[in-house]
């Protein structure tokens, strides 16, 4: 369990608490629990070590984290801009993607996500990212867990699929024409 108070992180693991003195409004638990991401008031990010509570900044301003399914690598929006960080490093996966829409795959090879009016599938190892889908303003995606498709919703709020490759397009929800 994770306590986030103004200026201190506690970690309480069975009978014991450790804390370190760090500003965090949100944190994010890696799959094995052995680190965590913050965001401080003023949206910086920081990665914290959970056993040996050693904080390090990543970047200045950062939202919409979210940690690959093996938690070796951590994806985050800085402004419009979509990045990735590990071990190795931080890089840019893209310039202009649509906050909140950003997922990663489940095996964690691809990410999904929204550019303009497009749906794009980044193959961030291969450096190759496609088009999938275009004309339809996205607003959030997801995988299906075995990654073979990919749900989003558009901002109409119409719900739709698509596999990774941009075949079988499919409209599963209709928004009605007129409320009443």
């Amino acid at each position: 369990v994770a306590l986030l108070s103004k200026d201190r992180v506690t970690i309480r693991s069975g009978n014991a608490d450790q804390s370190v003195k760090l500003n965090a409004a949100k944190a994010f638990w890696s799959p094995s629990g052995k680190r965590m991401a913050l965001i401080d008031d003023k949206s910086r990010l920081s990665l914290l070590d959970t056993e040996k509570l050693t904080p390090v900044v990543l970047s200045p301003k950062a939202s919409d984290v979210r940690w690959s399914p093996d938690g070796s690598r951590l994806m985050f929006m800085k402004g419009k801009a979509l990045m990735m960080t590990s071990d190795e490093g931080t890089k840019l996966i893209s310039k202009d993607v649509r906050p909140g829409t950003a997922t990663w795959a489940p095996n964690g090879e691809r990410i999904a996500y929204a550019s303009g009016n497009q749906l794009i599938v980044d193959n961030w190892r291969q450096h190759q990212s496609h088009k999938i889908v275009g004309g339809h303003r996205i607003t959030s995606t997801d995988w299906s867990p075995d990654g073979s498709t990919i749900a989003f919703e558009d901002a109409n709020g119409a719900l739709l699929t698509a596999n990774p490759n941009g075949r079988n397009l499919t409209q599963i929800s209709f928004v009605p024409l007129t409320s009443l």
